[in-house]
């Protein structure tokens, strides 16, 4: 297959390379920031991580799929630094338990800009013509039947495996995992969507089910899909002018607000569907819940917006713990030297559904309860975690947590290379893999546990739809998901549709 000399040229990739150029406004705006602080030099190294992150990870040639995670989890340690600016209280003093946030903020930035790092070495070489100019020449190429028969047919078989997750016994983590399929399906239907500026009332349906269908679990199961959304809207959409601005900073106001909605009423409303037995289980029906969510909506005003903007902080703000875990380890608890690792992998390599008398791992919360000193926090039906993060720290100390987190970013840059290096399916669809395979590790307060088990599983079974499923699919499935024979009339397609 000849290399679409549109892909090739360093024209096309201007649009990438001007956003990349913006990192260099982030410092200035954090001085700013840090002269009207509290916490000047915490605010200050905020940006300079930032920065670091963005000239890592936002490249030319590739979409920002491995900037996901530590762009997201930068923001979980920042969030509360940063509110010092309009809090004007110093930062230690916003700490629930009295923990230390200014060295938690700082060994945070440090595992932060670690794990961009390590994705950035697993990356390795980029090729001249890169996963960005595959991805637009074929969404040039291919009609949107194709991509909507494409994008929809894993996104169903993605919510297939959720439902069936709650029967699946010792292999629950597996179906949940094989669920994220359809963030694939996703990104490829919003790619196509705004790169082409075509059927973009779909996409907007498309992403009020994803929003509104997240909301009724018990959790906030509508992140990903937005966190899909703006990663999808960078690639199709990077060039500084105002209609791509348009799509980019739209998609980070939708998060933004979403999440200060649900950080509103999740408390109200997880007491509805669980009838007030404090279990994380839904008892309530769908219709029922939907209308909860309605009703909620209609109702929202601007005290709630408020009150669930300062909700927001202090939920995303995930230092407490991390600060709390330096002041209590290693005195008076000392390191574990690597026996939570130990148990992790062991854990792991003994798959529940072959070996079904293994003995479950500790709660996060009675983890964060050993490491913390707290003692008893919460109860049994809540899950709180000190993050990967914090148990890395305990495990190995603060030199070796960070280094920890470098090999972490190591190993999923060297996947993500593997995947999209993958000539069988689209590259479209190797995008969306790709970002299925990051999305488990964009939470900073994920437990270790989880992070790993979910970013093992999900690498499976993304390498195992490439090259096992695939292959074995009827013929005329083989055909929706084999890229284009040919690039003839991408160029000007192309060009019309951004000249």
């Amino acid at each position: 297959m000849s290399t679409p000399s549109f892909a090739r040229s360093p024209a096309a990739f201007k649009r990438a390379a001007s956003l990349r150029s913006s990192a260099f406004l982030v410092l200035p705006v954090f001085a700013v920031l840090a002269v009207v602080s509290t916490a000047p030099f915490i605010v200050f190294l905020c940006g300079l991580a930032l920065t670091v992150i963005i000239l890592l990870l936002l490249q030319d040639r590739e979409p920002p799929i491995l900037l996901l995670p530590p762009l997201f989890q930068w923001s979980e340690v920042t969030l509360v630094p940063i509110s010092t600016v309009w809090k004007r209280a110093p930062l230690n003093d916003l700490s629930i338990y009295g923990a230390n946030l200014e060295q938690a903020a700082i060994y945070g930035l440090a595992g932060v800009v670690a794990l961009a790092i390590g994705l950035r070495l697993g990356m390795g070489r980029i090729r001249r013509q890169g996963l960005v100019g595959r991805i637009r020449a074929e969404a040039m190429r291919i009609g949107f039947k194709r991509v909507a028969m494409l994008a929809g047919g894993l996104m169903l078989v993605g919510y297939g495996f959720s439902i069936l997750s709650a029967y699946a016994g010792g292999a629950r983590e597996l179906f949940n995992q094989a669920s994220n399929l359809r963030y694939a399906g996703l990104f490829v239907l919003v790619y196509w969507c705004l790169l082409r500026r075509r059927h973009l009332f779909i996409l907007a349906a498309v992403i009020a089910f994803e929003i509104i269908f997240g909301m009724t679990g018990f959790f906030a199961q509508f992140k990903n899909s937005l966190l899909t959304l703006i990663v999808a809207a960078v690639a199709a959409r990077p060039k500084l002018i105002r209609r791509d601005q348009f799509f980019v900073a739209g998609s980070l106001i939708l998060l933004i607000l979403v999440a200060i909605f649900w950080s509103a009423i999740k408390t109200e409303y997880r007491h509805f569907v669980n009838r007030g037995t404090g279990a994380q289980v839904v008892l309530v029906p769908l219709s029922d819940r939907v209308m909860y969510i309605a009703r909620s909506a209609v109702n929202f005003n601007t005290e709630d917006l408020l009150q669930g903007f300062d909700l927001l902080v202090k939920r995303h703000g995930y230092i407490e713990f991390l600060g709390l875990t330096m002041d209590y380890v290693p005195d008076p608890m000392p390191y574990e030297n690597g026996a939570l690792t130990f148990a992790v992998l062991r854990h792991i390599s003994m798959p529940r559904f072959i070996f079904r008398g293994k003995a479950p791992l500790p709660s996060d919360t009675e983890i964060t309860a050993r490491y913390t000193g707290l003692g008893s926090i919460g109860n049994q039906n809540t899950s709180i975690s000190i993050g990967h993060l914090g148990e890395l720290y305990v495990d190995f100390g603060p030199t070796g947590g960070v280094l920890a987190m470098m090999i972490i970013g190591l190993l999923a840059g060297r996947v993500y290379s593997a995947l999209r290096a993958a000539r069988r399916p689209l590259s479209l669809l190797n995008a969306g893999l790709c970002l299925m395979m990051v999305l488990p590790l964009a939470y900073f307060g994920t437990a270790y546990a989880k992070l790993i088990g979910a970013f093992v599983f999900s690498t499976a079974i993304a390498i195992a739809f490439q090259h096992v499923v695939i292959p074995i699919l009827p013929a005329n499935l083989k055909r929706l998901m084999r890229p284009p024979r040919q690039y003839a009339g991408a160029r000007s397609a192309y060009q019309a549709t951004h000249n």
